[in-house]
């Protein structure tokens, strides 16, 4: 997106109608505006926009769950339509911020927090009989919070003073010291001269890190009873936050894998069935990544690890039942079980970022000039003009796939990391 004297110009990634110009293309080479009146601020996340003008409020892309707030129930919408907002008295409650999240939207307004989107367990607080709204709806007693950090329904809020939190309890991720789930906001069993810097939850693990240290609370077990994504040698899951035991400056999980910065090392731990961590061992508990080139990004997918190399080219490891892994190989590099156990490089250049779709088996590439994506491309899944049920090798997207797109974890190291191979 462009600004340009209150006027927005889109083009680039346009699966799912994200650039808001109506056109099914996946991909606007050419800037095109975007019909809206004269732009005053917006906000983006997760394939959506959200744009305040001189004349309301408009969102358009990603809309599943109706987590837009515009009233409208159908996945993409894929031009400028306004939010669905309340009235407090005769005029309409006026945003002033928008904090998207992966299956819900909150919306900050002068007359306090309003959410749309998907409300399972009471994630958005707005009452635990709603379940997905297409309208936004007031959060109930959150006037004090200030920031969220939602994912997979649970929610965090911070206060200023202290982290309350909402939704999917389950495996004691909120760190409530509480077993139960749907309630409303509670406060994390956190000491008191904590203040949170960010909050990262998935699949049951949660990390809060705060300026001096980052504490892991619920699943440390993976299903077959072993140790442990949140870092502690202890096979039991955590209920109260407890701090890791060395230090963490970022940290990404995903389905039980973590991977984490410390001290310029990068460490891994969890989950690791697919060789995505290390050539071997199922669970791990925290070791140095082996890596032994500088590493500049790392993104995790499903089962699955990417890196960008210094020279700008992107490897990768895990699962690669389809070739999702875009490394010219339809399984497994020895060929019978679908991992690729070392890493391997993406048999594509000039990658900018690196999408996941809403399934697992598939993977998106932005690169300077377009679209490509590799994997699951049954029923054409994947919009490539080949009919291949397997893409190993990155082809362009032609087409509108029939998948929904999203950023995965990852960290951006501050220098190139290079860890030596155990």
């Amino acid at each position: 997106m462009m600004l340009l004297d209150g006027r927005i110009f889109a083009s680039g990634n346009n699966v799912g109608g994200r650039c808001g110009v109506g056109s099914d293309k996946p991909w606007i080479a050419t800037p095109v505006r975007v019909r809206l009146p004269r732009v005053i601020d917006g906000w983006c996340g997760h394939g959506s926009w959200y744009i305040r003008t001189t004349h309301g409020f408009f969102a358009w892309g990603n809309n599943v769950s109706g987590r837009l707030g515009v009233g409208k129930k159908q996945r993409t919408v894929t031009h400028p339509a306004a939010l669905a907002l309340p009235r407090s008295g005769p005029e309409r409650v006026v945003p002033v911020g928008v904090w998207p999240f992966d299956r819900m939207t909150f919306i900050q307004t002068e007359a306090g927090w309003y959410g749309s989107g998907d409300n399972r367990h009471n994630a958005m607080g707005v009452g635990p009989h709603l379940r997905e709204l297409t309208s936004p709806r007031p959060v109930l007693d959150c006037r004090s919070v200030t920031r969220w950090y939602s994912s997979q329904a649970s929610t965090f809020g911070w206060t200023g003073t202290g982290l309350v939190a909402m939704g999917d309890n389950s495996l004691g991720q909120l760190g409530t010291a509480e077993g139960d789930t749907g309630h409303g906001l509670r406060h994390v069993m956190l000491p008191h001269d904590i203040a949170v810097e960010s909050v990262v939850t998935h699949s049951g693990s949660t990390f809060i890190r705060s300026r001096d240290a980052c504490f892991g609370v619920g699943r440390n077990l993976d299903l077959i009873g072993s140790t442990s994504q949140l870092g502690f040698s202890t096979k039991t899951n955590i209920s109260v936050p407890q701090p890791v035991p060395f230090a963490v400056d970022h940290v990404t999980t995903y389905e039980g894998s973590t991977i984490m910065l410390s001290s310029g090392q990068l460490i891994v731990c969890g989950v690791n069935h697919d060789r995505q961590l290390a050539p071997a061992g199922q669970s791990l508990p925290p070791i140095p990544m082996p890596i032994d080139w500088a590493a500049q990004t790392v993104v995790q997918t499903s089962g699955a690890v990417f890196a960008r190399h210094e020279d700008g080219g992107w490897f990768a490891r895990g699962w690669n039942s389809v070739g999702q892994l875009g490394v010219g190989v339809g399984v497994g590099t020895d060929g019978t079980d679908g991992r690729v156990g070392e890493w391997t490089r993406v048999r594509l250049s000039g990658i900018q970022a690196i999408l996941r779709g809403d399934n697992v088996a598939t993977t998106f590439f932005i690169c300077h000039d377009g679209l490509y994506a590799a994997g699951d491309n049954s029923r054409g899944l994947l919009g490539v003009e080949s009919s291949d049920p397997r893409i190993p090798t990155p082809q362009p997207v032609v087409r509108q796939p029939a998948v929904a797109l999203d950023r995965p974890p990852r960290i951006d190291l501050p220098e190139s990391v290079t860890m030596p191979l155990t």
